[in-house]
């Protein structure tokens, strides 16, 4: 059993569990192009009980406040999940303003979605591979913690996060105004080792 987190490793262990791999997500052996020119925002969203009527309008406020001058791309990364929920998100921040620009973009392939990700100036992020890839491709990632992977991930990489509807306007205050940099000798050390995985399995 190979986990990417040390909760779960310990979690295992507790359980009577030995034959355990702690391993980074092979997500993290993906080269992703650094961008120099960004000028649109991310809004990656899948669906959750976490977004209530309430959340989708409070993060279309803010979104709208501090990005309405931008390209805003609503990232659908498994459309069977995401597709609905970021049409509705759409419509509430046109509803809104409908002078700002935003746009779908449903996953024809693995290879697009990095691209678009990796050429934004930002992105607030549900999912687990979403906020990685942000982290990767070095940019500003705010993460929406609907499961405790997203909290675990963004707590390693000092993330904001928002775990609530209440949480949205803090959040944004702070994360516009966010300085940061990312420990790169921390992300080229989570390399996933396929070759060790293959000796397990031969063993």
């Amino acid at each position: 059993i190979t986990v990417r987190d040390n909760n779960s490793f310990k979690l295992l262990k507790k359980a009577g569990i030995n034959k355990i791999e702690l391993c980074p997500d092979p997500v993290f052996n993906i080269e992703i192009p650094k961008q120099n020119s960004r000028c649109s925002i991310g809004v990656q969203l899948r669906e959750a009980p976490i977004l209530t009527d309430n959340f989708i309008n409070e993060l279309a406020v803010n979104i709208n406040k501090y990005y309405s001058d931008k390209q805003i791309f609503i990232l659908s990364l498994q459309n069977k999940y995401d597709a609905e929920i970021c049409g509705k998100f759409k419509a509430v921040l046109k509803k809104l303003n409908s002078e700002i620009e935003a746009e779908i973009i449903l996953n024809t392939s693995n290879d697009e979605v990095i691209k678009t990700a990796a050429g934004l100036e930002a992105l607030i992020a549900m999912r687990y591979h979403a906020c990685l890839i942000g982290i990767k491709a070095g940019i500003k990632v705010l993460a929406v913690n609907y499961d405790i992977k997203v909290k675990t991930l963004a707590e390693e990489f000092n993330l904001i996060n928002i775990n609530s509807a209440d949480d949205i306007k803090k959040a944004f205050e702070t994360f516009v105004n966010q300085e940061f940099r990312y420990d790169e000798d921390k992300i080229n050390s989570k390399k996933f080792d396929f070759k060790k995985l293959e000796n397990l399995l031969s063993i």
